[in-house]
């Protein structure tokens, strides 16, 4: 198993990369029915 080192911004890309493939999204978007939040979740 390798591991890889990823800056916060490049894993956010990636999570946002596998988020979009997932077929519910995919499916939602197509329907025009996402809804998204911009805010961060603060300490």
């Amino acid at each position: 198993m390798k591991q890889f080192v990823l800056t916060p911004a490049a894993g956010k890309r990636l999570i946002g990369k596998a988020i979009a493939k997932d077929p519910a999204v995919v499916a939602a978007l197509k329907a025009g029915t996402v809804a998204y939040d911009l805010h961060e979740e603060s300490e």
